[in-house]
């Protein structure tokens, strides 16, 4: 159970500091993420507006945390929780 904590916390801290960098990296900012911020409404449907290279900086640390955590099963249910 410890692992689906420290997935959860180390996925949400990677999401949390992968959006914040391009918000203050100008260059990140113009190239990738500016783009999803043009969305009037957000909706599921305007996921098609995310960059890859945003959505890995984003939600990268998912993996990262499932590699830390080592427990498959631990991060299908974190993806799905979040």
């Amino acid at each position: 159970m410890w692992q689906f904590f420290l997935l959860f916390f180390l996925g949400d801290l990677g999401l949390y500091w992968g959006h914040r960098i391009q918000h203050d990296s100008e260059l990140l900012w113009r190239k990738l993420h500016s783009l999803h911020h043009r969305v009037g409404t957000p909706s599921p449907v305007s996921t098609i507006f995310i960059d890859g290279t945003d959505a890995f900086l984003q939600g990268g640390s998912l993996a990262v945390g499932w590699l830390i955590a080592r427990n498959r099963w631990v991060a299908v249910g974190a993806v799905f929780a979040a």
